[in-house]
């Protein structure tokens, strides 16, 4: 018998069980309540308990233990994407850490040179965001959309500068997208 000709012989039972009226009185196999079914396969009195059973059963995500990066304390993540622990992350978006921490030791931090860097330019686009300067391209006056350039590229800056030299007022400036391309290639 094919799994078809199985499914299609259930489904003529639980057709014919429905009409005829039959119910059975079963005991649900998570909160043990007994309920009303029209047809012997249920186990369990709603999707509810259903789904608690099969959620502990097969986990879609698996919690491993790993060790941060910057400070080496094992702790525990859901998944293999999270390299730092949660202290870490939060210590790193503090405005004072910026200050305390060296180019080279923030790159160390992520797994790739270039997770860092990007990570930093973020920071000097909300750092820029909250400071009273133009919110406008420096150049052609254009505003409706701009880029935070870094005048000293974050990929130049030696590892033994503070971090938040690099990302302070006085090394980035708004420009146009057209603007920024230019100034990074020299044309500018």
């Amino acid at each position: 018998m094919t799994w078809t000709r199985r499914s299609s012989i259930l489904t003529l039972f639980r057709r014919l069980t429905t009409k005829l009226g039959y119910h059975m009185n079963i005991d649900c196999q998570y909160c043990g309540t007994t309920f009303s079914a029209d047809w012997a396969g249920r186990k369990y009195c709603s999707k509810s308990c259903s789904a608690k059973v099969n959620n502990t059963l097969y986990p879609k995500r698996v919690s491993v233990k790993q060790y941060c990066l910057m400070c080496g304390e094992e702790f525990t993540s859901i998944g293999q994407s999270r390299q730092k622990c949660p202290a870490c992350i939060s210590a790193t978006k503090s405005a004072e850490y910026i200050w305390k921490v060296t180019m080279g030791e923030y790159k160390n931090g992520f797994s790739r040179a270039a997770q860092a860097y990007n990570s930093a330019r973020t920071i000097s686009r909300r750092i820029y965001e909250k400071s009273d300067r133009p919110k406008s391209c420096l150049i052609c006056r254009y505003a409706k959309h701009y880029e935070v350039c870094h005048i000293e590229d974050l990929q130049h800056v030696p590892d033994d500068k503070i971090l938040g030299l690099a990302l302070s007022h006085q090394n980035i400036v708004a420009l146009c997208p057209n603007h920024h391309w230019e100034f990074d290639k020299g044309l500018l």
